[in-house]
């Protein structure tokens, strides 16, 4: 049995994303919450997971490292009615442009989650998350 002085307290994606904010600047119908998933033989994952009532589609943000949930952040597509779930291309390198990209991109009425380009929107030019305004979906206060 561990010691309990041994164990220490970890921050995960849960812990620094105010998800209750997020879903004031979604579109009507798309929520956000924390959950725990596992992927393949992996560990169990801390993630952000974006849902729709009337979409068969989540997206998935999952922190590479879940112990440091503000870098290298892996985006999944979920197919719920196939019950599969696809990467995008490419790893977005920081978690406020991961929040930007899922709430202004793979939340929008006309992203198609079966078109195969599309998986590509995350593409070279996003190596360093692209300002919008002064926006940061980690800490967005609406209350003015």
């Amino acid at each position: 049995m561990p010691d309990l002085q041994e164990i220490r307290e970890r921050t995960t994606i849960r812990n620094i994303v105010d998800y209750r904010e997020i879903d004031r600047v979604l579109d009507p119908g798309w929520a956000a919450a924390p959950e725990i998933v596992q992927f393949g033989n992996d560990p169990l994952a801390d993630t952000l997971v974006f849902s729709h009532t009337n979409r068969p589609y989540e997206v998935v943000l999952k922190p590479d490292d879940v112990f440091v949930p503000t870098d290298d952040i892996e985006v999944y597509v979920l197919d719920r009615n196939n019950g599969t779930r696809h990467r995008l291309i490419r790893t977005l390198p920081t978690l406020d442009g991961a929040l930007e990209h899922t709430v202004f991109k793979f939340t929008h009425k006309h992203f198609d989650p079966d078109a195969v380009y599309q998986m590509s929107m995350v593409g070279p030019e996003l190596r360093k998350a692209p300002p919008v305004g002064d926006t940061d979906l980690t800490a967005i206060d609406m209350d003015d």
